[in-house]
């Protein structure tokens, strides 16, 4: 337990950092802003590019990819069921439902690396680039029916998800890595560069976008929240991961991956689409700071 404390310590320091850095240095929303745009623009693109094109999809890793699949739709079939005993309303259950599925790529990649090494790192790579998939379509389909209160449309649904970064950039990595294209001579390089600023920068940004003003107010749907995205999504992955006899690796990567706080671009995506940006920016903060608890715990628990 305590080699993985000390393991994962770097990643919450440099939240840790983000966090002062704001607080007392450079406090300016613009400055951070620009910040988030180029690490999830330009950083996180390269690196999931660089990533993917060198992972090889076999069949081994599909009950892997079901497991993550199989939970997502858990979590949100039981927050649908859920949803009259909340007491929330449409915006707030949006924000609700992606801190319950969303996760934060920066600290999965970066606690991979830490703990695992490359392999590991390909393996929850390959499952990001996956998990984009379903979990934006969900994401944006909920906040367009219960944000707006009218049914999702489903061209701009499609068109939200084709325009995502993150997508885009997974699409490139896939085809490559399937087709076993290597990257350009020059290009391949440049991405390389531009992937090792991506987790270092991507932590400093989730940490400066903490907000500890905003938990109290908001109770229950932050307990709510908090246990199906830390304690029960982990714990469906570690059972259906034992039940289909995945690898240690994968295993683990799976629980890794369904044990990460939600990503600040949750808030982005509930800006812009009018869920209740306020319990969004209090789940992630409650999200990433039990995340220093609750990921050792289930790290610790699979060794």
């Amino acid at each position: 337990m305590i080699a993985i404390v000390l393991a994962l310590a770097p990643i919450f320091a440099l939240i840790a950092l983000g966090w002062g850095l704001r607080r007392w240095l450079w406090p300016s929303p613009d400055f951070w802003a620009s910040i988030e745009v180029l690490t999830y623009y330009v950083f996180f693109p390269a690196l999931l590019v660089s990533t993917l094109s060198q992972a090889r999809i076999t069949w081994e890793v599909v009950p892997f990819l079901v497991v993550l699949v199989g939970v997502s739709l858990a979590v949100a079939a039981l927050l649908a069921v859920i949803r009259p005993l909340l007491r929330v309303d449409g915006p707030a259950y949006t924000s609700v439902f992606q801190g319950s599925l969303r996760f934060n790529t920066y600290v999965g990649l970066a606690a991979a690396s830490a703990l695992f090494g490359s392999e590991a790192v390909a393996l929850l790579a390959l499952a990001i680039a996956v998990m984009i998939f379903p979990v934006n379509i969900l994401s944006i389909a909920v906040l367009a029916r219960h944000a707006s209160g009218s049914p999702p449309s489903l061209a701009a649904t499609a068109g939200e998800v084709a325009k995502n970064p993150l997508i885009i950039s997974s699409v490139i990595g896939l085809v490559l890595g399937a087709l076993s294209l290597p990257l350009p001579p020059v290009i391949g390089p440049v991405l390389d560069i531009l992937a090792k600023a991506a987790l270092p920068l991507g932590l400093v940004a989730v940490g400066a976008g903490l907000n500890l003003g905003t938990v109290a107010a908001r109770g229950t749907a932050v307990t709510v929240a908090t246990l199906l995205k830390l304690v029960v999504s982990p714990l469906l992955a570690l059972g259906a991961a034992r039940l289909l006899g995945l690898e240690p690796l994968a295993a683990t990567m799976a629980v890794l991956y369904c044990s990460l706080p939600p990503a600040p671009t949750s808030y982005i995506l509930a800006r812009r689409l009018g869920g209740d940006t306020e319990l969004m920016a209090a789940l992630i903060t409650v999200h990433t700071l039990l995340a220093a608890i609750s990921v050792p715990a289930f790290m610790a628990l699979l060794r």
